[in-house]
This record gives C-alpha cells, sequence and structure tokens, in this order.
C-alpha cells in the first residue's frame, strides 16, 4: 500500500509538471504569435484599400426605381493605389469610379447605384473591386433591399416628387429643388435623411418631426 501511494504521489507530480509545460508551452506560442510583426507590415511598403463600409442596407424600394450609395476608398499604404478593374453582379448594377488612382493618405469614391425592376422581392447586389494591393487584391461591396410594388400605398408618407434632376443647373449655379413629405399616418413622425449621393448635394434638414396629416419641406441643393 506505501509503495502504490509512492507511486501515486510520484505519477501525480509528473502529471502536474508536464500540465505546467503545456501551458508553458501555450503561452510561449500566443506570445510568438502576439509579437511576431506580419509579413506585410515587416515589409511596410506598397498599396493598401480601405473601405470603411462595404455593405448598405436600403430597406423598401419601390420598383422601377433608381437608389445609389456612395462607398468611401482610402490608401492607407505607402506606394499609389491603382483600381486596375470594377465588376458589378448583373447589368443592372454600375458601380463609376472618380479616382483610379489613389494617392497615399488620400481617398476616393465609388458610387454603387442599382436600377430596381418591376418585381417584388429581396435584392441583394455586389460588386467587385480589383486593385494592385498585393494583400487584398479584391473587394467586395454590396445593396440590398426589398422591392416594393405600389410602395406608397405601404409608406406611412408621400413625397413629391418622387424623383428630383439636377442635370439642367448650370456650373456654379444656385440651383434648388423642393420635396414635399406628408404624413398620411395615424401617428406623428420622426423622419430621418439616411443618405443621399455625393458631396455636392446639399439638404436643409436631416431630421424632420411631422404630424399626422402635416406636410413638411426638404430643400435639396
Amino acid at each position: 500500500m506505501g509503495f502504490s501511494g509512492h507511486q501515486s504521489k510520484k505519477k501525480f507530480r509528473e502529471d502536474r509538471r508536464e500540465k505546467t509545460r503545456l501551458i508553458l508551452k501555450l503561452v510561449l506560442s500566443m506570445m510568438i504569435l502576439i509579437f511576431t510583426p506580419l509579413p506585410a507590415l515587416a515589409e511596410g511598403g506598397g498599396a493598401k484599400i480601405f473601405l470603411p463600409q462595404t455593405v448598405w442596407e436600403f430597406g423598401r424600394i419601390p420598383e422601377g426605381s433608381e437608389v445609389s450609395h456612395v462607398y468611401p476608398i482610402k490608401n492607407i499604404g505607402t506606394d499609389t493605389l491603382k483600381i486596375t478593374e470594377i465588376k458589378t453582379s448583373c447589368g443592372c448594377t454600375k458601380a463609376p469610379l472618380n479616382k483610379w488612382a489613389i494617392a497615399p493618405g488620400d481617398s476616393g469614391k465609388i458610387e454603387f447605384i442599382f436600377a430596381a425592376g418591376r418585381h417584388e422581392g429581396e435584392e441583394v447586389k455586389s460588386a467587385s473591386i480589383s486593385s494592385n494591393d498585393t494583400s487584398l487584391s479584391e473587394v467586395k461591396i454590396f445593396l440590398s433591399g426589398k422591392l416594393v410594388v405600389n410602395i406608397s400605398f405601404s409608406l406611412p408618407v408621400t413625397i413629391s416628387p418622387s424623383r428630383i434632376d439636377f442635370d439642367s443647373a448650370g456650373e456654379g449655379s444656385d440651383d434648388k429643388r423642393q420635396l414635399q413629405i406628408r404624413n398620411i399616418s395615424p401617428a406623428d413622425l420622426t423622419v430621418d435623411v439616411l443618405d443621399y449621393p455625393w458631396d455636392w448635394v446639399e439638404l436643409d434638414k436631416s431630421r424632420m418631426m411631422i404630424k399626422s396629416g402635416d406636410i413638411s419641406s426638404l430643400v435639396a441643393k
């Protein structure tokens, strides 16, 4: 019995030492993973593409309408970022870019445009952006939403006009367009403007409190 007890204690100490070695190995491995620099960072050069946002959800989209969202693109590397190709997922989408070459620290913009069809249902569209970033040669952006037929009957507000066109405005002119937003619901509403294309469009307000049955104006210029 004494021998068995001594042997049991010895085995316990050996097992404990083995566990300690295992823990030390794990800790050492973690330290190596934490403190070993990534190869891309160690090289310290090259073009680096960065998109702070890659997904935009529109919610309900009227059938037959055209919606868009602008995605900023930044070069966080040390060399000029060159966008080599942009591919969209279908013919109903476009993705014009304002800069194909972006200097280190500079930014560009890509506007992802979706022309909705004449049907109902969930839609997800994507565009692939290829560049000379060797660590991330392709980045995808996404638009999603639900196409709705006769959306005016399902929304708590009506907007008139439903589309505004600035093409007729002369360069440097102070051209303005006014939208009328009517609350047709039985409750008072808070209406927020979430998104609009490009920097050159300015709105006179981003939030409106509209009582049931009332109309509020929104000026775009």
